[in-house]
């Protein structure tokens, strides 16, 4: 009779998330870390917007309460109303990429560390295909979209994953 074949390490993190074989060792510490880099990626992204701004809403582009198109606006104040993220419906998020970012930060190191590379990869996909057509009309948002996945799976696997870790 054959021996029943061995898990290899890899099957052995696969089913550590289900099972909850992995450890924060410090989980509020985590959570403001991750709190900071996702107001870093928010920033950055409203930093982004506010460049390109003028160039996707163009002077036709919705006004403000004085009939101030948003072009005409200095950067700093296209910044602003980027960051605030509730104000003129062409460049209101209210918050949501803030969010999803932060979730992604958030549970990207414990997927790297549990082996579960699938999800992330599936997720981004998701991500992609669901705004397909924003991104055939504007493709500076598609850009930052790129660049902001990019720096959430870098702050991930450079400056998160080494504070989660299996256990048995």
């Amino acid at each position: 009779m054959e021996n029943a074949t061995t898990e290899p390490a890899l099957g052995d993190a696969s089913s550590a998330l289900l099972e909850g074989r992995w450890d924060v060792p410090d989980p509020v510490l985590y959570v403001v870390i991750c709190i900071v880099f996702a107001i870093m990626i928010r920033a950055f992204q409203c930093a982004h917007k506010a460049i390109v701004m003028p160039h996707e809403h163009g002077e036709h582009g919705e006004h403000g309460e004085h009939g101030e198109s948003l072009a005409s606006k200095s950067w700093w104040k296209r910044f602003l109303i980027a960051l605030c993220g509730f104000r003129y419906d062409e460049v209101a998020d209210y918050w949501f990429p803030f969010l999803i970012g932060f979730a992604e930060v958030a549970f990207y190191p414990v997927l790297m560390v549990t082996g579960h590379l699938e999800v992330i990869g599936a997720w981004l996909l998701i991500k992609t295909a669901g705004s397909w057509n924003l991104w055939q009309k504007r493709p500076s948002a598609y850009n930052r979209f790129l660049v902001l996945n990019l720096l959430n799976l870098a702050i991930a696997y450079f400056a998160l994953r080494h504070l989660v870790r299996l256990t048995s």
